[in-house]
């Protein structure tokens, strides 16, 4: 069965195991990605668990837990929010020693997921925590802003009506980034996402255009 919130790889479950398999550009690099975040962040940060690794995807064990983003419109953006920020907090304080293999952090980078957000959250609603931060093919060392500002822009885009509960996922990170530095990585983001639909010559028609139009969209926002 083909996953619902699967929008870039071929993502499928048979209810005990995850298959993802890559899709698009840069496939070798983001598979690897992956591997190395599933392998080393085990027991570290809630991430589901590696079962094999596959010539062009990872077989992942089954999480049980609700989508984040299924929730925000079911009245628990404060929720969601607030556990967005403190799992980000959780993935910035990771030593970037236990990850060589994604090389050596910049002055002032930690460990960022890359694709951060409620989009990629399953959530545990009997205890309120998470139960699986999911797709870690972009995981780098970077400026930690890019894993509050994606959230952020995944409220302004998809769920405007929820940019009041914002406030909840920088009061869990514990720090609000100024509104510049934020809005820069929104772009850096939609400048990313635009070259890639660019380069997969077999994505879906007329991806690049929506790209576009959300950048613009996104130098449009004002806090």
């Amino acid at each position: 069965m083909r996953l619902k919130h699967g929008y870039t790889n071929g993502t499928s479950t048979n209810g005990r195991t995850v298959t993802k398999h890559y899709l698009g550009p840069d496939t070798d690099q983001r598979h690897r990605n992956e591997v190395t975040a599933l392998s080393r962040l085990a027991g570290l940060v809630p991430v589901p668990p590696l079962v094999q690794d596959l010539p062009d995807g990872v077989v992942t064990g089954f999480v049980a837990g609700t989508h984040g983003q299924e929730l925000l419109d079911q009245g628990y953006a404060e929720q969601v929010l607030r556990l967005c920020g403190q799992l980000a907090r959780q993935v910035h304080a990771v030593d970037p020693a236990l990850l060589p293999e994604l090389g050596t952090p910049g002055e002032g980078e930690t460990l960022v997921h890359g694709d951060f957000g409620p989009q990629n959250l399953l959530i545990d609603t009997d205890r309120w925590q998470p139960a699986a931060l999911l797709d870690w093919e972009l995981v780098r060392f970077d400026d930690p802003v890019q894993d509050l500002a994606w959230p952020e822009w995944i409220i302004r885009t998809h769920h405007p009506h929820l940019v009041s509960h914002l406030d909840a996922l920088f009061d869990g990170y514990g720090t609000r980034p100024e509104w510049p530095r934020r809005q820069a990585a929104m772009l850096r983001t939609c400048h990313w996402a635009m070259d890639f639909v660019r380069r997969w010559d077999s994505g879906e028609e007329g991806a690049e255009q929506m790209w576009i139009e959300r950048i613009r969209h996104t130098e449009q926002f004002r806090e």
